[in-house]
């Protein structure tokens, strides 16, 4: 975005920018206002179409319970893709350019705050009033992945699946099996591009992508930008990446490697909670992995609009959680261990809880995260 493409959207000349708003950054700021104020009212309009529902009542059937809850959570989530495009694009917008720039942390805020609200009254309607701030972390970042569109309809009903195995979770501890994310993880496999030769010139120019994505955000990845940081010439980097899609998804490919190899798991035997958690916060904490964190998720917000992208951005979706699967799996628990579904939704929450803590002070974050992922493992009846 320049200040150019803005004034000719709105058919207006460039320094009027700076004339009424002092320049681009407070025009941005702006607009972030604008955004969250149309996101309070839509959120007014949600409340008032579940107004009278109430699941808190004790007794019934708690099966009964969760598909209703699940349904409800599925329904909002839905609704805002679909209906709020715009508004789903400036909120995820405004969290990303929080975790680069501390100016954007207080409309981070005031977009948690909006959320906040609704799902301490939605969660009081459907009987998970106690698990309130666990569910805004698991909506933050379910509704982020859901923007990306690989088959509509089956995502439509992976969302069901997904929401309804959260609020199973929630209810009894146990999410149940998840047969169409099970589908989607195997299908979209095929998707998994193939691993370079180190050294090679298509590996030099992936890391090079994937820099650029992590320094500059994707606008900043050409065949041209690339070529000249690997240090290979024009020609290089087009025979090897003859699209752009092509180049983007190496760089999307290096990067998940790069997140995903400090935490695979390596270690055999029983895994304590506090050791558990601990890993869970320092995932992708250290400033040194941040520009990659930074990355991946400006890559997966243009996967959710650019349909070339789609097919990586579904991978990235629906293989949430494999890489921590073997880990939970190692925690006691009475009920057995864990199941891939289970590790998909523990996935959605760290990822959803990461953006909502980019608004607060760094020194504060490991506490509200130590917290809620104990909350997490509690209800899930981890020992």
């Amino acid at each position: 975005m320049s200040a150019r493409q803005v004034s000719q959207t709105a058919n207006a000349q460039a320094s009027q920018i700076n004339y009424y708003f002092g320049g681009l950054e407070r025009l941005l700021c702006s607009s972030q206002g604008m955004a969250i104020h149309a996101t309070r009212a839509w959120c007014a309009r949600i409340l008032a179409d579940f107004e009278g529902l109430t699941l808190s009542d004790g007794g019934g059937d708690g099966e009964a319970k969760a598909l209703a809850a699940g349904q409800v959570i599925a329904s909002v989530i839905e609704a805002w893709r679909r209906d709020q495009t715009d508004l789903a694009f400036a909120w995820t917008e405004c969290q990303m350019l929080a975790a680069r720039h501390p100016d954007y942390a207080q409309a981070a805020a005031q977009w948690r705050e909006v959320w906040s609200a609704l799902w301490s009254k939605l969660c009081e309607q459907l009987g998970l009033g106690d698990h309130a701030d666990l569910t805004l972390a698991f909506f933050t970042g379910e509704a982020f992945l859901h923007r990306i569109v690989w088959r509509a309809p089956f995502d439509r009903a992976c969302l069901g699946e997904t929401c309804t195995a959260w609020a199973r979770l929630l209810l009894s501890g146990d999410c149940g099996p998840g047969p169409l994310r099970d589908f989607a993880r195997t299908e979209t496999q095929r998707f998994t591009a193939p691993l370079l030769i180190a050294g090679s010139a298509s590996a030099r120019l992936s890391e090079a992508a994937a820099d650029l994505v992590g320094q500059a955000g994707p606008a900043a990845v050409t065949h041209r930008a690339v070529a000249q940081v690997a240090g290979l010439n024009l020609g290089a980097a087009t025979y090897h990446f003859p699209t752009r899609a092509a180049l983007m998804t190496a760089a999307w490919q290096h990067i998940y490697l790069r997140l995903l190899r400090p935490h695979q798991a390596t270690e055999t035997g029983p895994l304590d909670r506090a050791t558990y958690i601990e890993s869970l916060i320092s995932y992708g904490g250290g400033e040194a992995q941040r520009p990659d964190v930074n990355a991946m998720e400006a890559l997966l917000s243009q996967a959710a609009r650019d349909t070339a992208l789609c097919d990586m951005g579904a991978m990235i979706r629906y293989s949430r959680g494999q890489s921590s699967h073997l880990r939970l799996a190692r925690l006691s628990r009475a009920q057995g261990a864990l199941t891939p579904q289970a590790a998909a939704l523990f996935s959605i929450v760290a990822q959803g809880l990461g953006r909502d803590l980019s608004c607060m002070p760094i020194e504060e974050r490991p506490a509200l995260a130590r917290r809620l992922f104990t909350r997490l493992l509690d209800a899930a009846g981890v020992d």
